[in-house]
């Protein structure tokens, strides 16, 4: 674990998470070493554990089962369709 200010930050590889699954360029789910999913929100500044994912830092948000999961990818898109937003597919 890295302390920069204060900020305390894990790669994924030490943290003991993996990445289940991409919901869009800012948010992640994670997969804890008891099999729980929990979203992650890319927030590089956030002042306390974040692990990063390609180089950007991921604050905890919440602990999300596979109906979440299909609603924030529904939100995803819904959101990149009011916006003109091409999303990316992700698994």
């Amino acid at each position: 674990m890295r302390k920069i200010g204060s900020q305390c930050r894990d790669s994924l590889d030490y943290s003991g998470y993996t990445l289940h699954k991409r919901i869009n360029d800012s948010e992640v789910i994670l997969m804890a070493y008891d099999k729980v999913l929990q979203l992650w929100v890319a927030n590089d500044d956030y002042a306390g554990y974040v692990i990063e994912v390609d180089g950007i830092g991921y604050e905890f948000i919440c602990s999300v089962n596979a109906e979440d999961i299909n609603r924030l990818e529904e939100l995803s898109y819904e959101l990149a369709d009011t916006n003109n937003i091409s999303v990316k597919e992700n698994n």
